[in-house]
């Protein structure tokens, strides 16, 4: 569980939904959509079907839209044109920050006509700790079932699958997947006057737990998710998403 008020933080947030055909619409409607505003970029991929419009939030965070054939990818990360308000830029609350997607979403979704037929919910979290040891203390509460010796492990990794039944749509499988691992970030930033000769202004080290989340409903259901239920659905994933970071798994 969390300590104290210690948060887990996020590189990025990400929503996806698959439908059964081509998705048809222009993303730089959806950003405008999700954020008020105009994309700040926009490019394409024809021999990928691809297309993808971006714009910023806020201050510090940005969005990207991109379709790829039957997907629609929604990723929130730090922004990177702005001086950065931490070492490595990260977004500050993990789950908030998907439970304001989900949001942003919600109001697109209820106009859409797509069959959805898959979701999933992802992100790189990131929960800080003094040191490696520290890590695998953590990572000991959060997955109870392992027996982890920092003494005599080393270079941890674990990915894990618990899949849950749905509590909206009884014939629904969710697959609560993490990737878990206890890593140190090295990071400096720059002054940016030359490319090669730059000085460092600040360098960083810090050791993080690392949890890749990638929540999703079963790849194999061949029946669309009932459009009035969507949002539900996506509203259940990001409380699994919630639970893993701060309850752990089983």
């Amino acid at each position: 569980m969390a300590d104290g008020n210690t948060k887990w933080s996020a590189d990025h947030v990400r929503i996806t939904l698959f439908s059964s055909v081509i998705w048809p619409e222009d993303p730089s409607i959806v950003v405008r959509a999700l954020t008020g505003g105009e994309p700040a970029e926009t490019g394409s991929r024809p021999v990928m079907s691809e297309r993808v419009a971006s714009a910023p939030l806020d201050a510090r965070r940005r969005i990207e839209i991109k379709f790829t054939m039957n997907r629609m990818d929604c990723v929130v990360q730090p922004r990177l044109d702005v001086m950065p308000e931490s070492i490595p830029p990260v977004l500050f609350d993990a789950v908030e920050e998907i439970r304001d997607l989900a949001r942003r979403l919600e109001a697109w979704l209820s106009g859409q006509q797509m069959p959805i037929y898959r979701v999933a919910i992802g992100g790189g979290a990131l929960f800080p700790v003094a040191d490696r040891d520290a890590g695998y203390r953590k990572l000991a509460e959060l997955l109870s079932f392992v027996n982890l010796d920092s003494s005599r492990h080393k270079d941890f990794q674990l990915r894990v699958n618990t899949p849950l039944a749905s509590a909206l749509i009884p014939d629904l499988q969710i697959n609560a997947l993490a990737t878990w691992a206890s890593i140190f970030v090295n990071a400096s930033m720059f002054d940016g006057t030359a490319p090669t000769t730059g000085i460092a202004l600040n360098t960083i080290q810090n050791s993080y737990v690392q949890s890749i989340l990638d929540v999703n409903t079963d790849a194999d259901r061949n029946q669309p998710i009932p459009r009035e239920k969507i949002v539900g659905v996506i509203s259940e994933l990001a409380s699994v998403c919630d639970n893993i970071l701060n309850k752990g798994m089983q």
